[in-house]
């Protein structure tokens, strides 16, 4: 009799567990996704700062005085002037910006893009940093390749004496939108002019054009307002510096004879042409309104179509686990360190560069998040590491100081091997802070290479 009572107490006490851990299993998801949702009822407002970014529209130069146009519109066809194709172009573009998000059409007046039958292996001259040598050893291959590229060296030179230049003001542009076609071998061609001229001993005609084109690339630096244009202003600097490089060690007697011409080729760099903090900005702004604009799509309804989610469901738990303005006010702030370190010099600014990456690593390390976990996560993966381009611009500035350097020396003739290694000394990168050395056996002046720049070569020039 007294096993019946005993049977029942262990069901009871089965039971009892049993509706505990069907309780634990209920409860407690249904307790997470309470907090969940009340974490994320409400969203934030934008940083006031961000706010002003957003609305703050630069000052326009007028259209007409604004070789930008002209410049895109070297890529245009030969029988419309270029700084009318490049502003239908432009007009187009702005157009295509409106799309809704996501929906950026293709610009149809691309297809008119001119091709100029010339291939990179077309050029001698390929190499920037042997131009002059490769030109003199293949003057005839390099004539022809100028013979060929002379509707784009017109068009380009229309651009190029146009007073001022701007990149103009696109409200809404995105990561998503056009950019424009690239100015198809100008640089190469302009080089090889270069080249030539001096191959003839047309010592004067060679520094005209040198002078043209560092006048407006520093004009394109200074106006730039993205990050491509900017970096792409600031290569045609390196690619000028480079030419003189060349010029000064091929043709030391002629250059002797125009030292005040070249000593103002060497002007100092402005810090308008090298600051860094139009473009950052406008990638943030681009940034944000891409956190802005997933929030207005709605991130998870508009993938609902690639999920089993029901379109409610999805546009429900978007709306709870995605918060747009929180998402745009974290990537902002994870992004003031580079427009502050920008604004630095010396170790000041070594340290802060060192300062934001300790900051991007520990925001990427950061992967559990109750409030935004989707942004959250979207913030993570748009993490930039801007050093890359901080790098470039510091490249630049120290190409220009060991280029100055070597026209100081052959102005003064200086040919002592300890007395350049003492200036080469003084010369220090700005990015890394270490001194450039001198190879008196390979007569070559250097910074050492980086794991960072492109090709991990280091920067030289040879004297």
């Amino acid at each position: 009799m007294r096993a019946r009572p005993v049977e029942e107490a262990r069901v009871k006490r089965t039971l009892k567990i049993v509706v505990i851990v069907l309780a634990i299993l209920i409860v407690l998801p249904v307790a997470a996704l309470t907090a969940l949702i009340v974490a994320n009822l409400h969203d934030e407002p934008l940083d006031p700062e961000l706010t002003s970014l957003l609305s703050t529209k630069p000052p326009q130069i007028a259209a007409a005085e604004n070789g930008y146009f002209a410049w895109i519109g070297v890529a245009g066809p030969e029988n419309e002037p270029p700084h009318a194709w490049g502003y239908r172009w432009f007009a187009e573009a702005l157009r295509a910006d409106r799309a809704p998000f996501g929906e950026t059409p293709a610009l149809a007046i691309n297809a008119e893009v001119r091709k100029d039958g010339l291939q990179l292996k077309d050029f001698a001259c390929r190499e920037i940093e042997s131009c002059l040598a490769a030109v003199g050893k293949w003057p005839a291959d390099a004539r022809a390749v100028l013979d060929k590229g002379r509707v784009t060296l017109a068009r380009g030179d229309l651009a190029l004496a146009m007073p001022a230049y701007q990149e103009p003001w696109r409200p809404d542009f995105s990561f998503t939108s056009a950019l424009p076609a690239s100015v198809p071998h100008y640089r190469l061609l302009s080089a090889t002019r270069f080249a030539v001229a001096v191959s003839e001993g047309r010592h004067d005609a060679a520094l005209d054009l040198l002078e043209r084109a560092m006048a407006f690339h520093r004009r394109q630096a200074q106006g730039a307002s993205t990050l491509i244009e900017k970096l792409l202003a600031l290569a045609n600097l390196h690619t000028d510096l480079q030419l003189l490089n060349q010029y000064l060690r091929h043709a030391p007697a002629a250059a002797r004879q125009r030292e005040a011409r070249i000593a103002e080729l060497l002007t100092p760099l402005p810090a308008a042409v090298t600051s860094l903090q139009q473009p950052i900005l406008s990638e943030l702004r681009g940034g944000v309104r891409l956190f802005l604009n997933l929030g207005e799509k709605n991130l998870f309804a508009a993938a609902t179509s690639e999920s089993r989610l029901p379109r409610w469901l999805a546009g429900a738990l978007g709306q709870r686990l995605y918060l747009p303005g929180a998402s745009a006010n974290k990537h902002f702030q994870l992004n003031q360190g580079w427009l502050a370190a920008d604004a630095l010099a010396g170790e000041d600014y070594r340290r802060a560069i060192a300062a934001v990456r300790r900051e991007l690593e520990s925001a990427s390390e950061d992967v559990y998040a109750l409030r935004n976990p989707v942004g959250h996560i979207l913030v993570r993966v748009g993490l930039a590491d801007h050093g890359s381009f901080f790098l470039r611009r510091d490249d630049l500035l120290a190409l220009h100081a060991m280029v100055a350097l070597q026209f100081d020396l052959l102005r003064s003739q200086t040919m002592d091997d300890e007395a350049i290694a003492r200036a080469a000394a003084g010369l220090r990168h700005p990015y890394t802070g270490a001194a450039a050395t001198w190879d008196s056996k390979a007569r070559r002046l250097s910074h050492a290479a980086l794991a960072e720049r492109r090709g991990k070569q280091p920067l030289a020039i040879g004297l």
